[in-house]
């Protein structure tokens, strides 16, 4: 990336991220966002559709919007200002396991693990093949992350059973992490 990503990159991270855990911040200033949109021009959302940018300058996609990864589908990189707010909510911290449910291209998986760290493990699900195997080269320098494909893994991790409750009490002491188990039949 350039040095005009980066300098995007560092107001955009304290743009999005607001009053919230300056560990968040952080993460959204090292992960480089045209990474995961892929080369541009983007499709940027708009009130009920799209518009299309100029050209490729990342000026474009360091800014609060969504960026259309499949507009047709209606397939996006999320909303940066929603996400700040809701990793803040999570209270995420270095050495932290995280289930992502719906990787997308990982532009929020690698935001994560900026923010659980190398001590920490992110196994995001993505149920689109195309969109794993984006995830999956775009993730491949984060050793902490694993990409799964299909709906039935997830469906399994979030399986409830008797034991959950006691499982959720144990993760938010920090003893243990959520089995995954494969699908069955």
């Amino acid at each position: 990336m350039n040095d005009r990503s980066a300098k995007y990159r560092e107001f955009f991270a304290k743009y999005v991220a607001g009053n919230a855990n300056p560990g968040i911040a952080n993460a959204f200033a090292l992960v480089p966002r045209e990474r995961f949109a892929g080369p541009g021009p983007w499709s940027i959302r708009c009130g009920d559709g799209y518009i299309r940018t100029p050209d490729d300058d990342p000026a474009f996609i360091y800014q609060d919007v969504l960026i259309g990864l499949d507009p047709d589908r209606g397939i996006n990189i999320g909303m940066p200002s929603a996400h700040a707010a809701w990793l803040d909510k999570m209270d995420l911290r270095e050495g932290d396991r995280v289930i992502q449910v719906g990787a997308g291209t990982g532009y929020y998986t690698a935001v994560i693990a900026e923010i659980v760290g190398a001590s920490g493990t992110v196994t995001a699900f993505e149920i689109d093949e195309d969109l794993a195997a984006r995830a999956r080269q775009n993730l491949k320098d984060y050793s902490q992350v694993l990409v799964t494909l299909g709906p039935e893994s997830a469906a399994n991790c979030l399986r409830p059973t008797p034991s959950t409750s006691a499982r959720r009490q144990q993760l938010r002491a920090g003893r243990g992490s959520m089995p995954c188990f494969p699908a069955v039949g």
